[in-house]
This record gives C-alpha cells, structure tokens and sequence, in this order.
C-alpha cells in the first residue's frame, strides 16, 4: 500500500473514517516509519490546538481557521505563536487544513477505503467500535473476509473498541438469509444454555479473539455482527429482538454499537 495522503491521515485522526478505512491505515501505519511520524505531527498540532496556554485563549477558534484556510493564510493561528519554519511545516499544515475540512464536512472521506463487505456506520458510535473477519482454509493462514466466504473455512476475528466512552461488553454472531442465527462469541453450543455477551477492554484497537469458529451453513448471504454494549446480554434476549429484525438490519437496542459484515457462502 502507498503511503497514506495527508488528508486521509487528517481524516483518521479526527474519526471521520470507517472501521475499515481505520484498519487499512493501521495496517500501513504499522509497517511505515514515515507516515507515523506524520500523524505524530499532526497530533501534536491538534493537542497545542486543543489546550490553550492560558485561560484568556479559552474560545473557539474554528471560525478564525476557516477565514484563515479560506484567506490562504493558515500559518498562523488565532492566540497562537507562529509555527516555526522547519522541513515538513507546509505538509502539516496542508494536513491541518485538511482536519478542518473534514470537520466541516464530515461524510467527505465516507467512501474512500471501505471494503466491499462493510457496512457505513450507521451512528456516531459505530464509528469507534467495530470487528474484523478473517477467513481460515486448510492453509492455515488468515485471510480478510470479504464477498466470499467458503463453507469449510473457519472464522477468527479482532475487535476495537476506541472513543469517549468505549464499551463493556461484545457478542458476535451471524445471521442468514433465513433468519438463522450462528455465534461465535460468546460460545453456544449446548441447547439450554444462554451465555452471556464478553468483557471487552476498552480503549483498544485490534484486540485478536484467536479462537477459531466454523458452523455449517446454507449457501447464500450471510451477515455478521458484532453487538458492543455497556451492560452484558443474554443470548436469549438477542434471538428475541432478532426475530423481528429483518437479516442485516441493525437490531433495535438503544445505547448499543453494531458493525455489520455481509458476505456470501459459497462451497
């Protein structure tokens, strides 16, 4: 992958990606020196911007970095010394300006990176909780779901759980095109059993779930969810509220996070 633009690294920063587009660039970041370093700037910049020097620059200075984007000038900022001239300013200031833009615009980098299987989130929570799927063939080796899921392939999955008030709790499961429900977390494997959702941590991306899952199912779509909630759930409850929802749609649970994958089962 090439490196990552200033505005996408602007876009990240700021929450106005996917869970996708975030995975992407967290990929990339965790293998590129040089685009860690950039973000690193840009959040250093955010952080000055963030907290100010004394209580007298306590305003907003949104409208005085629009005029001044919008002027040409965005050098100097509003209660602010003049940011030093050094290698790299002009970029991070492009990236700066890019930050505004987006929070002027929020759905202005939605599309860019999302893989096919991946819903857009459909709350501001969703943006900071969601799952990854990754298929296992015989192989052995993961491989990121996408439209295709092969039904002797088992399921491994990773879950991150960032923002100002991350949750306690995740399920994942399936569900088909009939309705049928499949989980993966937590286990249900004994009729009479109703476990409950699992702890999660919280302010954490990428956390690996490493046990791997395999169900027999039907050809055809499947979709997969991934529930965060703050307090813990009971399968029972969730078979309950999806008996009136239809496959794919977000369950009616007030206060919950969801990340919906959809796929198709394939032999």
């Amino acid at each position: 992958m090439k490196c990552i633009s200033p505005k996408d690294l602007a876009a990240y920063l700021v929450g106005e990606v996917t869970r996708s587009q975030a995975e992407d660039i967290e990929e990339h970041l965790a293998s590129c020196g040089s685009c860690r370093k950039e973000l690193e700037g840009l959040r250093e910049m955010v952080a000055r911007i963030k907290k100010p020097a004394d209580p007298a620059e306590e305003r907003d200075h949104l409208p005085d970095i629009r005029r001044r984007i919008k002027a040409g000038d965005a050098g100097h900022l509003p209660g602010r010394r003049k940011w030093p001239v050094v290698a790299g300013a002009i970029a991070l200031l492009a990236i700066l300006a890019a930050a505004v833009y987006l929070l002027l615009d929020p759905g202005a980098a939605e599309d860019e990176f999302r893989v096919k299987s991946d819903q857009p989130p459909a709350t501001q929570q969703d943006r900071w909780a969601g799952i990854r799927a990754f298929s296992v063939g015989a192989a052995g080796t993961p491989a990121t779901l996408e439209d295709v899921h092969h039904e002797s392939d088992s399921l491994v999955f990773t879950y991150t759980n960032l923002g100002e008030n991350p949750y306690d709790f995740l399920m994942i499961f399936a569900v088909d095109g009939k309705g049928r429900v499949y989980w993966f977390h937590p286990a249900y494997t004994r009729t009479g059993e109703d476990p409950q959702s699992i702890g999660i941590s919280k302010g954490a991306e990428r956390i690996e779930l490493r046990e791997k899952v395999r169900h027999e199912y039907p050809e055809g779509k499947l979709w997969i969810y991934g529930l965060f909630t703050n307090e813990p759930m009971r399968v029972s409850s969730i078979e309950k509220l999806l008996e009136t929802t239809a496959p794919g749609e977000r369950i009616p649970l007030p206060g919950s996070a969801q990340h919906i994958l959809a796929t198709e089962v394939k032999p």
